[in-house]
């Protein structure tokens, strides 16, 4: 979910991500003032989770109602990103959580594809199954987002076409924000979500371990009606 820092429907945002009830959330453009907002709407179902301060509009939180392993701030080319490690059916499942420096001048879109170089090192340098998601602000014909996925075989699944920025009254025009799964998990589908007062469309998915004995990714656009299983994690963006 990109918030838009500017945004300040804070109780209407917060009503929105409970109410997919997901495992982890990973919020973008999160500032002090959004921070304190989230922690007091999310912390009792949500309390673990992870801020990084970044300069405006690049905050970046993770939160998650499953116990993270080990959680850490990185530096992605001076802008935060968050990867947590966490453990569900006795799998474990890598969480990278980014927001990608704003391509609108050649120095940023330098920036922006060294935020991928680092990305493609991060995810291929464990074999652990791994969920990357975010405001990448990439198109999946962009070059960059085409060699990140040749280099580290992640899977894009069915939407990554979908567009959500800029979003309003529920639609969109660009697809610059995305969820994508290396090799270990997969997901069925993926359904966009509005957030109110903001100007993107956020992601929810289903993952689920490719040797499950059964399929536990189902989305459901009924959103009032998704009630995760104990063995299912639920990520949203």
């Amino acid at each position: 979910m990109n918030v838009h820092e500017a945004n300040n429907r804070y109780d209407a945002v917060i009503s929105a991500a409970l109410l997919i009830r997901a495992d982890i959330l990973s919020i973008q453009e999160v500032d002090s003032i959004w921070l304190e907002k989230l922690e007091q709407g999310l912390a009792r179902e949500y309390p673990w989770h992870l801020h990084g301060p970044g300069e405006r509009n690049y905050g970046i939180a993770l939160f998650s109602r499953i116990p993270f392993d080990r959680v850490e701030v990185l530096d992605l080319d001076g802008l935060p990103a968050i990867q947590a490690l966490v453990t569900f059916d006795s799998v474990s499942l890598r969480v990278i959580a980014a927001h990608l420096r704003s391509p609108v001048s050649s120095p940023d879109w330098k920036q922006r594809n060294r935020q991928w170089s680092t990305l493609a090192n991060l995810v291929t340098s464990s074999n652990t199954p791994t969920c990357l998601l975010g405001d990448l602000n990439t198109v999946p014909w962009d070059n960059a987002f085409v060699q990140f996925v040749a280099t580290t075989g992640m899977y894009t699944g069915a939407g990554v076409l979908a567009p959500t920025w800029p979003a309003l009254t529920g639609f969109a025009l660009i697809p610059l924000d995305h969820i994508l799964l290396s090799k270990g998990c997969a997901m069925d589908a993926k359904e966009t979500l509005t957030i109110p007062g903001s100007d993107h469309l956020g992601f929810v998915t289903r993952i689920r371990h490719c040797n499950a004995a059964k399929v536990i990714c189902q989305v459901t656009r009924d959103f009032s009606n998704f009630a995760p299983r104990p063995d299912d994690v639920v990520v949203q963006d």
